[in-house]
């Protein structure tokens, strides 16, 4: 099988599979690669900021969330209902 490294899906899917396991420096690599080819991709600052956020990085995760919510306000409404903010 081919690896196709310019696959944003497969970086983001990487980085939350491996949150899964508690494996948050590694997925907050995998989000960043994944940032690094789509920048202006909402769900991924919002995903790197709650990995930041489980790291104990309160103010990187804040502004990766201030972010997300420039990128697209509807995060607002989920970020809300799950008590994050």
């Amino acid at each position: 099988m081919d690896i196709n490294p310019r696959h944003i899906g497969a970086w983001f899917n990487l980085g939350v599979i491996v949150s899964g396991f508690g494996r948050y420096r590694d997925s907050l690599d995998f989000f960043d690669t994944a940032l690094e080819l789509k920048p202006n991709a909402a769900e991924i600052w919002y995903m790197k900021s709650l990995i930041l956020k489980n790291l104990k990085r309160s103010n990187e995760a804040f502004e990766c969330l201030e972010m997300a919510l420039r990128l697209d306000p509807r995060l607002l409404l989920i970020n809300k209902s799950k008590n994050f903010i």
